[in-house]
């Protein structure tokens, strides 16, 4: 099974939300576990995504946390999650898990 991380910023109803979770609805889960990453907590899609057996973490953004301690924690979640694929979603830190 392919594991891929999804970083946007929040995960609440929007045009790149909705996509996310329509895309998410149809991946075959036998093949895949999407783990969203966001930067905002108590958001619209985290029950479905929760319950429909996926993960949701929540971290600082790298705006609000010192950039060492941001990809610290980046970093222990991709290698404590596996993770095989990321697809980030937010346009002015993309830089960092590239990294």
């Amino acid at each position: 099974m392919k594991k891929i991380l999804n970083i946007n910023y929040n995960m609440n109803v929007g045009g790149i939300e909705e996509f996310l979770m329509n895309t998410y609805r149809n991946l075959d889960k036998s093949k895949y576990q999407v783990i969203f990453l966001c930067y905002e907590k108590n958001q619209y899609y985290e029950k479905e995504i929760i319950e429909t057996g996926s993960k949701i973490f929540y971290i600082d953004s790298p705006k609000k946390a010192r950039f060492f301690r941001y990809i610290k924690t980046l970093k222990k979640i991709i290698k404590e999650e596996k993770v095989d694929i990321i697809h980030i979603n937010t346009y002015y830190n993309s830089i960092y898990p590239l990294i």
